[in-house]
């Protein structure tokens, strides 16, 4: 919840910094408008294409931040489902050096405990309840 939370501020921190620029380039257009000489427009001109410059790179700077998030979350994420599978196959390991499971190629055949043991069945502490 906290990551949709942060999205929605981020969202909103963004349409407000798109709005004051809009205002800022509407107001250079207009300078650039109304200019009485060559160096007027020159320097309202060289002010715009500043501040579009600075909206590309803050632009190109918050992309490049996203996709170092989201490429570090799928690292994140790999790295948790080789554990998973480590895991998994450590697991299998045991119950089939233990005796519990064979391998054939078919797959894994479970053996149950309560054949081993002459029928009798275990309950568990699931079962009593």
């Amino acid at each position: 919840m906290s990551r949709l939370l942060l999205a929605n501020e981020e969202r909103d921190e963004a349409l407000l910094r798109a709005r004051r620029l809009q205002q800022d380039i509407d107001e250079l257009i207009q300078q650039v408008h109304d200019a009485d000489s060559g160096q007027d427009v020159h320097q309202f001109g060289s002010v715009l294409v500043e501040r579009l410059r600075l909206a590309r790179q803050r632009r190109n700077d918050i992309t490049a931040q996203e996709m170092k998030a989201v490429m570090e979350e799928r690292d994140r994420s790999v790295i948790k489902v080789s554990l998973v599978y480590a895991v998994h196959r450590v697991y299998y390991q045991n119950l089939q050096s233990a005796g519990f499971i064979t391998h054939n190629s078919s797959g894994f055949i479970y053996h149950s405990l309560w054949e081993d043991r002459g029928g009798e069945r275990e309950t568990s502490r699931n079962e009593k309840r």
